[in-house]
């Protein structure tokens, strides 16, 4: 939502030329030509909520302690050289027994940074007040092409992370939805299930293949059901904000807080009708 409202928002700034880097023709046909104030509305509202959601995740890994498992330590760039190296095909590499390799730590630190710069070029972009504070970075113009590369980052982590979810296959991919990995002993031994865990305490205890099954059927059910949800919910959001923002004059009264009224004055009485 924040990528489509930025383009949305970008499309109207013709100051901005080097974020123009689409087709005229595929702005108009995505109705994101000259729609900067519906576009700057969205965009604030889903950026205060990106805002909530990384504070919220911000404290669940300080009281979780899981924020060691996602800082690279000394070890980490070495091992993130071997593990490129390995996913390009050109070395063999197995990484120490730990929740994430080294390559994994630095793009999910790196990720979080990035969401994080995010919110520190795009506050002073909003509060026009805070001129002085944009001036750090070197000013309005400068601030916002950081703030545009910052996105392309994201971007960027976004496809290399999909590719190598479909690269780890099903097993991993059901792992991320319903919370358990599935590992499969080989010869029935239970030492090589728990060799394979960076975390052994939650292995879970033995119980008939029968019963297994099952609880990976249930799990499986409502993790997908949840993303399932999550999936309609945002699907909802966007096309709800695109019929709003594809004419004129049709966002919510409610969210008249977040137009830019300064870069044009006659919205604010177009806004009241």
């Amino acid at each position: 939502m924040l990528v489509w409202t930025a383009f949305l928002l970008l499309s109207g700034s013709p100051e901005l030329s080097w974020s123009h880097w689409l087709s005229p023709s595929v702005y108009a046909a995505l109705h994101l030509n000259d729609r900067n104030d519906e576009g700057r509305v969205w965009h604030v509202l889903f950026s205060f909520l990106m805002i909530a959601v990384g504070a919220f995740y911000g404290l669940y890994l300080m009281r979780s302690g899981r924020w060691k498992d996602l800082v690279p330590n000394a070890a980490s760039w070495k091992d993130a050289y071997f593990v490129v190296l390995h996913d390009v095909g050109g070395k063999t590499h197995r990484s120490a027994l730990a929740k994430y390799n080294g390559a994994q730590r630095i793009a999910y630190c790196a990720v979080i940074l990035l969401g994080l710069g995010e919110v520190i070029t795009g506050l002073p972009i909003y509060f026009k007040d805070w001129a002085g504070y944009a001036n750090v970075p070197g000013g309005q113009t400068a601030i916002r092409f950081e703030h545009f590369i910052l996105m392309l980052g994201i971007l960027a982590f976004v496809v290399v992370h999909l590719i190598q979810v479909v690269r780890a296959g099903w097993n991993n991919f059901r792992a991320m939805i319903i919370g358990l990995e599935v590992v499969y002993p080989k010869n029935g031994n239970r030492t090589d299930i728990a060799q394979a865990q960076p975390e052994p305490e939650n292995l879970a205890p033995l119980a008939p293949a029968i019963e297994i099954e099952a609880d990976i059927r249930e799990r499986s059910r409502r993790g997908f059901l949840y993303a399932a949800v999550v999936g309609a919910v945002v699907l909802v959001a966007g096309l709800f904000a695109h019929e709003q923002s594809s004419a004129p004059d049709r966002v919510p009264s409610w969210l008249n807080w977040a137009r830019d009224v300064e870069s044009n004055p006659n919205k604010s009485t177009n806004a009241n009708r």
